[in-house]
Order: C-alpha cells, then sequence, then structure tokens
C-alpha cells in the first residue's frame, strides 16, 4: 500500500464530516465569534476533509462566563437534588 491509497468512509462519517461543525459553549452550539474556521486535512494527502470553526479570544471569554453560570447554578443546587 502507498500513501494515497483510500479507505471507505462510512455513510454516517461522511454526513458528519459534511455538516457544519460548531463549539459547544454553555448550552449552544455556536460558530466562531469572527467567523473563522480551521481546515482539517487528512495527513497522509492533505486533503481537506472537514472545517472547524477557529475560536477567539472572544470565544474564550464567551466560554469562561458560561462555566461560572454552571458552577455558580450547580454551587446553589442542594445535594439532594444532585443525586436524583
Amino acid at each position: 500500500m502507498d500513501m494515497k491509497t483510500r479507505y471507505p468512509v462510512g455513510e454516517a462519517a461522511t454526513r458528519f464530516l459534511a455538516a457544519p461543525q460548531e463549539m459547544l459553549i454553555g448550552a449552544d452550539w455556536v460558530d466562531a465569534a469572527d467567523g473563522k474556521q480551521l481546515e482539517v486535512r487528512n495527513p497522509a494527502d492533505g486533503e481537506v476533509f472537514a472545517r472547524e470553526p477557529a475560536g477567539g479570544a472572544a470565544d474564550i471569554d464567551r466560554a469562561v462566563r458560561a462555566a461560572h453560570a454552571a458552577f455558580d447554578m450547580f454551587t446553589e443546587t442542594k445535594s439532594v437534588m444532585l443525586a436524583v
């Protein structure tokens, strides 16, 4: 086999890779705030097979705010509710 050998990719994987990818921040799936994307390349042949959001400083701030909000909510939850 050489580096150009192709392996079949299942239908579900093909659909997943073709779909727009987003970041999960808080409870929302979002694009990068500035709209930038990264190309994901197959290391064997350099072919672009997916694009991912390129999170930046604004996205980090958004994620940190969401994490703080979740932590605050978690710490205010009674232990009996956490056990359910």
